[in-house]
């Protein structure tokens, strides 16, 4: 697989790239039904938000098994909760009030492939200067460690080495070496839904300007880590770059959405299988676009 930015140049009318986000993305405000509290715990990593839809601010995450005292639910299913001193909202999807209970499965969007369920393949532990081949042929070099202690792995023609931000992002990911690829590529979707947010203001095109009206190059590749925002393309090359310093075979994809908009999104690697991810369309919909063996409906390949 190549691991070098693909530079995708399409040509899209004078109006904001709201149409690379999901239509789900697009919500009213339900009205809230009789308070009850309500202790719950969280079944995966999901957002807390300021509103009881998916397109609202985030506020922060839960991680999987936290505890958190609802005080109501809205008509439309989501708890409401006291985080951090503020009213926030979590999809009733991601919360149970049994604590031994398995993680929900995410909802997806009409026509669009739910999560894989296939067995994720056996990790493999790694030391200094092991690599990895995979199927498509490409080889990952493990070479040195992070300060967390976790391998950092570069492809068989990289002589360089990971930027600071790229390592402080690797450690926080809450990765270990000895999960598995598919387990690892999930944990990078969810932390790079909690670190980034989707930057509307960089999507707008403006006449005159270039590359769809965006100029600043940290919301459109890895280095929207140093930012916090990020457009598609952002959310898809810092996705690459974890994996890969994690040993996670992944690539982009580019092409259009249900609309007609450009779009980026991934693929992951693992055996001969290729597994479809749009960490910016999860950041919005809740992990609806996670993990898929089959392409998504509402996404169309260059």
């Amino acid at each position: 697989m190549r691991m070098r930015k693909r530079v995708a140049v399409i040509a899209l009318s004078a109006v904001m790239l709201m149409g690379t986000l999901p239509q789900t993305a697009i919500a009213v405000h339900a009205e809230e039904t009789a308070p009850a509290s309500t202790t719950m715990y969280a079944t995966a990593s999901v957002n807390v938000r300021a509103g009881d839809s998916a397109s609202t601010k985030r506020l922060g995450s839960l991680t999987k098994g936290q505890t958190v005292t609802t005080t109501g639910k809205t008509a439309a299913g989501w708890y409401i909760i006291n985080y951090n001193g503020q009213t926030g909202y979590v999809s009733g999807k991601y919360l149970t009030d049994n604590n031994t209970s398995a993680p929900a499965t995410p909802v997806a969007p009409a026509a669009t492939a739910t999560p894989e369920a296939t067995p994720a393949p056996a990790a493999q532990t790694s030391t200094d200067g092991a690599t990895k081949t995979f199927s498509d042929g490409s080889t990952f070099v493990a070479r040195g460690t992070t300060p967390g202690g976790l391998t950092m792995w570069y492809t068989s023609t990289d002589n360089g080495t990971w930027p600071d931000y790229i390592i402080q992002a690797y450690d926080a990911t809450g990765i270990t070496d000895d999960m598995s690829d598919y387990d690892k590529a999930v944990a990078i979707n969810n932390y790079l839904c909690r670190v980034l947010e989707y930057d509307h203001d960089a999507a707008i095109w403006k006449p005159g300007e270039t590359h769809r009206g965006y100029s600043e190059i940290t919301y459109s590749d890895r280095r929207c880590l140093t930012t916090g925002k990020a457009i598609c393309e952002g959310y898809a090359d810092a996705f690459v770059q974890l994996c890969t310093i994690a040993g996670v075979g992944a690539d982009y994809c580019f092409g259009t959405v249900n609309n007609g908009a450009g779009h980026a999104w991934n693929f992951v690697l693992i055996g001969d299988t290729k597994y479809y991810v749009d960490v910016c369309w999860n950041d919005v919909s809740e992990n609806a676009y996670l993990m898929s063996t089959t392409p998504f409906a509402d996404h169309k390949l260059d």
